[in-house]
């Protein structure tokens, strides 16, 4: 991706990886940044607000109506800083079976990242951010 956007836009390796972070590897939110940049020549600060918009009406409305009311808690606190397995399953009051089912689940949709042992991720680009703006959750 850092290529890709190096050699497209001709821009410094700092910025090619800057934009290449903030997909988090997400082939979408590669496209649409790729085609924000190419559109409006500007800066990734500039654009971020559009491809906010464009992955919240594109990608993460379908995805957060079709989360259960349990995947949506626990999407929510991860997305507010909780991110141990133990800090997510007391915040919730699940059992480690139950966190793990959920886990599992939403890690095969691409939703979280569960690669570090005890920690769960976001793996969604910027869904931190979607949340943040459109997701109310009653814990």
């Amino acid at each position: 991706m850092t290529t890709s956007y190096r050699t497209v836009f001709n821009l410094p390796p700092k910025a090619a990886v800057q934009m290449a972070r903030v997909t988090k590897g997400y082939p979408f939110a590669f496209q649409i940044l790729g085609y924000l940049k190419w559109e409006h020549n500007a800066s990734l600060e500039e654009i971020l607000p559009e491809f906010d918009e464009a992955l919240a009406s594109y990608a993460y409305e379908k995805i957060w109506s079709e989360l259960s009311d349990l995947d949506r808690k626990i999407v929510y606190v991860i997305s507010t800083g909780l991110e141990k397995t133990i800090d997510i399953r007391t915040k919730l009051s699940l059992s480690p079976q139950l966190l793990n089912v959920y886990r599992k689940r939403l890690m095969e949709r691409g939703i979280v990242d569960g690669s570090v042992r005890g920690l769960l991720t976001l793996a969604l680009p910027r869904f931190v951010e979607y949340i943040d703006t459109y997701c109310e959750v009653e814990i």
